[in-house]
């Protein structure tokens, strides 16, 4: 999985923000998230919890890089996308022209993208959402919507040395 490689490129706000989404949002995914990190932490989850929330947070960033917790962090970038970032995923697809529920669920996905519409697509995001959530959304992209565009990567890739 993609999302745990590019977990450790996150920097230390948008890696709050996300972690931040669940607490507020979703107690039960910020409750397995706690204990998870307790594990691989070989610490109590409780002693985790006593922990100011981003100190806590900051401790978590490297263990969530690792490929054993990519469905846990797949788990905390849908919540985080759905409840703090849904223009984003709205403003994606309606730049590819790929129908959704109003709120960036899309059931079904075309096999194939002209690189220019989603060049235009990917670039128009970055300039309006800002770099840093904007390129680590696409860049997760893939996981998250199960594409397999043969294109997306290279093209994701001008895009973001332009960025």
């Amino acid at each position: 999985m993609r999302i745990s490689e590019h977990w450790s490129e996150l920097d230390e706000a948008l890696h709050h923000e996300i972690l931040e989404t669940s607490y507020l949002h979703d107690k039960a995914l910020y409750r397995r998230l706690n204990q998870e990190m307790a594990k691989g932490l070989r610490k109590r989850p409780k002693q985790l919890l006593e922990l100011p929330r981003k100190e806590r947070h900051q401790g978590y960033q490297p263990l969530l890089a690792m490929p054993i917790y990519a469905i846990l962090t797949q788990n905390l970038c849908i919540n985080w996308l759905g409840k703090n970032r849904t223009s984003l995923l709205v403003d994606f697809l309606d730049a590819l022209g790929i129908s959704h529920d109003g709120n960036g669920c899309a059931e079904q996905f075309p096999g194939e993208v002209k690189d220019s519409a989603l060049k235009k697509a990917m670039t128009s995001v970055v300039k309006k959402h800002g770099e840093n959530a904007a390129i680590f959304y696409l860049r997760i992209f893939p996981d998250i919507s199960g594409i397999d565009w043969d294109s997306y990567d290279k093209v994701l890739e001008e895009v973001t040395s332009h960025a």
